[in-house]
């Protein structure tokens, strides 16, 4: 469905070329898909993303373009049977940093006007443990995937993610569509389609075929959103992260022990998660601190950090080294001094660079002639930076602390 559009972009690239969705009743409700479009289904289950998956992925082939699938989550794969696509196996997994420098790295390699597919990007935030660094993913790909004129799809599971994340995939993406199943019927409600505006477009829109018609009837409409929770509407909808309802859970064990309950083999699961969330990821570091830290240890750690990451090697090592000479001896317990010192999780360097666009100045590639301005640049927004507002409140309470 190729059609072209003139752009103000440059003389370089004076004629773009609109992609489709591969359903033109969804392309007519999109008004076209913009070259550098990033499209956010949210959906309560996975199997309600994949239906526009494939017709996407069958369009992309039809029209010669470029498809390229990143797989790292665990539900079923998405692409449709006879598509032709370049498959990366990710692993998250293995950390924030690398797993971003592997996408990059592709987006580069395909070039121009490439499609994409990610997996669900909620199942980034447990890999992390962080909803924090999921939308410092998005705000650092999103743009770069707009940058290479590229339509990409990304599902992500509704009402699973606190603000932190759901905001800056909002304000990032051009465009953000919910997705309901009703009796078996798909609805589509668009929330966000930037730069483009019809008198339905923000309505609900009902899936027949290839066709999206708007949803008059009231009591249709208020059948399907009335059953889905609003969290930023309803105050009894709390939705805590990862990082949050695993300490939670944590703590809650342990206090049942206290009270006599039996230690449950959910709390040693807990304290191991823990370990890899707060701790270290370093095997052999790892083998240490299941020897000596405990869950109290643990739960210490949790509740003197700022932010949410690795608090550090060195950091972690005075952690172990304390522990290891207490079990050791007894009398060390009474010839340490309280541990009184604070955390800075690695999640909260991360999003420093993110929030203050140092990340991509700081690695700007790779014309040397710009090396002294990248690095001057890079140098005067570290220095002049802001913080996002919660952490800044969490400064704020160590400050009061001393």
């Amino acid at each position: 469905m190729n059609r072209d559009v003139s752009e103000s972009s440059g003389p370089a690239r004076e004629v773009r070329t609109l992609f489709s969705t591969g359903l033109s009743g969804l392309d007519g409700v999109f008004q076209g898909v913009m070259p550098g479009d990033n499209i956010v289904f949210q959906v309560d289950s996975i199997s309600d993303y994949a239906p526009f998956v494939h017709p996407f992925c069958l369009e992309a082939n039809r029209e010669g373009r470029a498809l390229i699938y990143f797989r790292f989550a665990e539900h079923e794969a998405l692409l449709p049977p006879g598509a032709k696509a370049s498959v990366y196996s990710m692993h998250p997994e293995e950390g924030f940093e690398s797993f971003l420098i592997e996408i990059h790295r592709v987006i580069e390699q395909f070039g121009m006007g490439a499609c994409y597919v990610f997996d669900s990007l909620s199942e980034l935030a447990v890999d992390w443990y962080s909803d924090r660094m999921l939308g410092n993913f998005f705000m650092l790909t999103c743009p770069y995937l707009y940058d290479f004129e590229t339509a990409t799809y990304f599902g992500l599971l509704r009402n699973s993610h606190t603000p932190v994340a759901i905001n800056a995939i909002h304000n990032t993406a051009q465009v953000v569509v919910d997705v309901y199943n009703n009796k078996g019927s798909l609805y589509v409600h668009p929330l966000k389609v930037w730069k483009r505006h019809t008198p339905t477009m923000y309505t609900l829109h009902s899936w027949r075929r290839d066709t999206f018609k708007p949803v008059t009837n009231s009591a249709t409409i208020s059948e399907i959103l009335a059953a889905v929770g609003q969290p930023w509407l309803d105050s009894t909808i709390d939705r805590p992260d990862l990082w949050t309802r695993t300490f939670g859970r944590a703590r809650q064990l342990v206090e049942e022990e206290q009270q006599g309950g039996q230690r449950s083999g959910e709390l040693e699961d807990l304290r191991r998660r823990l370990l890899r969330m707060a701790v270290t990821r370093d095997r052999r570091f790892l083998q240490l601190c299941e020897r000596y830290l405990g869950i109290r240890d643990l739960l210490d750690m949790g509740r003197r950090m700022i932010g949410t990451g690795l608090v550090g090697g060195k950091s972690a090592g005075m952690v172990l080294a304390r522990a290891i000479l207490a079990s050791c001896d007894a009398s060390w317990r009474e010839k340490l001094e309280a541990h009184d010192s604070f955390f800075v999780g690695s999640d909260v360097f991360y999003t420093y660079l993110v929030t203050n666009g140092c990340w991509h100045v700081c690695r700007r590639p790779r014309d040397p002639s710009q090396a002294i301005d990248s690095a001057d640049e890079a140098r005067q927004r570290l220095l002049n930076g802001e913080f996002p507002d919660d952490i800044k409140a969490q400064f704020s309470a160590m400050l009061d602390y001393f």
